[in-house]
């Protein structure tokens, strides 16, 4: 949730679409999540185990930046707040999947998720440029 409010806090404070930043840095994230599995911090200690706890909850931070964004340039709040209720039950659904694959599995679901997401939002953005 501290994420949460603190991407909430960036996007209003700064004024240009960060967008494709947020983008670029949640898939170097969740490749970097899936490269480093938890045995590299196993027996380490606590505050490995603490920063590595941050570092794999830090594309919450950049899924809170591009949600925050696109929810501030959207018309209809109702249709937006739905399509997130969705993914986050899609999300709950596919998290019970690591059950069976692992965590770091996880991030690669991830990515191909946020990758539909940026997909969805470049044909949006194409279509809104083409004139009627």
């Amino acid at each position: 949730l501290t994420e949460i409010l603190i991407a909430n806090l960036i996007v209003s404070l700064v004024k240009i679409d960060l967008r494709p930043y947020a983008y670029l840095a949640l898939g170097a994230l969740l490749i970097a999540g899936y490269a480093i599995g938890p045995e590299a911090v196993l027996g380490q200690g606590v505050a490995a185990g603490l920063g590595y706890s941050l570092f794999l909850l830090s594309p919450v931070l950049c899924a809170g930046v591009i949600f925050a964004t696109s929810f501030s340039r959207v018309g209809s709040a109702g249709s937006a707040l739905g399509a997130n209720i969705l993914g986050a039950v899609l999300g709950g659904w596919a998290e019970y999947g690591t059950m069976i694959t692992g965590i770091r599995f996880m991030a690669l679901v991830a990515l191909a998720l946020y990758a539909a997401s940026l997909i969805a939002i470049l044909i949006a953005r194409r279509r809104a440029a083409v004139p009627a």
